[in-house]
């Protein structure tokens, strides 16, 4: 939310945009970077609006994307760090053309420099994505809980168990989360396979083709279901053991139980 002040004068920054893409030039992205006042945020409005210029626009996303390009893959392993460590994010281009939006929104709106509009927006993009079965993926605005990345990862393993064959991919992993919408709850998963796109085109029915609120508390008592039982199997088992006749020892058995 921008202050009423902001908002007062039409500089809801919101909906600013470089260029013809919109970008997320909000109270969160000031944040980002330390603006995270309603003053700062009026007056870095203020600046981005008095600055706004199309050939100087062109200029700043020309001095970003080459600055990115120096950098060669550094910004994404920076990324990488907080997004899973060493799992291959296979859809860099997704978390570049992100840096890339946001970096030229900071140049023009607070007047960084490329290389500190670059460091912000990395700095920023890190804190709004995740990463499930190799692909980056935006929650930023989205009411998940803190082991989501846990839990959807369960349900997607149980959509796999269910479809796989039919989809033509070789396990879990094969299957991703894209966002329904703007600040949605929703997530529709899609395939990675042979058969690439969302799980509802490739004749799953409608109900297992999305990731719900509803079904993320169905993997958390799932997961802790699976808990209880390997906690509590071999206990039972050894209940079982001290009930058996004299002379039904089998070592095998017992060996399983240490």
């Amino acid at each position: 939310m921008v202050s009423n002040e902001a908002e007062g004068i039409g500089l809801s920054v919101q909906n600013l945009q470089i260029g013809a893409t919109p970008c997320n030039c909000n109270a969160r992205a000031a944040k980002g970077i330390g603006y995270d006042t309603p003053q700062a945020q009026l007056q870095a409005a203020a600046n981005y609006m008095a600055n706004r210029d199309k050939e100087r626009e062109k200029v700043v996303q020309r001095e970003v994307t080459e600055q990115l390009d120096k950098l060669d893959d550094r910004w994404l392993k920076e990324i990488r760090a907080d997004l899973g460590g060493q799992e291959l994010i296979e859809n860099p281009n997704l978390l570049r053309n992100r840096v890339s939006q946001q970096a030229a929104l900071y140049s023009v709106a607070f007047g960084l420099k490329p290389k500190d509009a670059i460091s912000a927006a990395i700095k920023n993009t890190r804190s709004h994505y995740t990463v499930i079965h190799g692909m980056a993926l935006d929650v930023n605005d989205r009411r998940i809980p803190p082991d989501f990345e846990e839990l959807a990862k369960d349900h997607l393993n149980e959509v796999y168990k269910k479809y796989g064959k039919e989809l033509g991919i070789s396990s879990a992993r094969d299957l991703y989360l894209v966002p329904s919408g703007e600040m949605s709850d929703v997530f529709i998963i899609m395939a990675k396979g042979r058969l690439i796109g969302p799980i509802g085109a490739l004749g799953v029915p409608g109900e297992e083709t999305v990731l719900t609120p509803e079904k993320l508390d169905a993997a958390r008592e799932r997961i802790r279901s699976t808990q209880i039982k390997n906690a509590t199997d071999p206990v039972q088992k050894a209940i079982k053991r001290t009930q058996e006749p004299a002379g039904s020892f089998n070592p095998a058995e017992d060996d399983k139980l240490r």
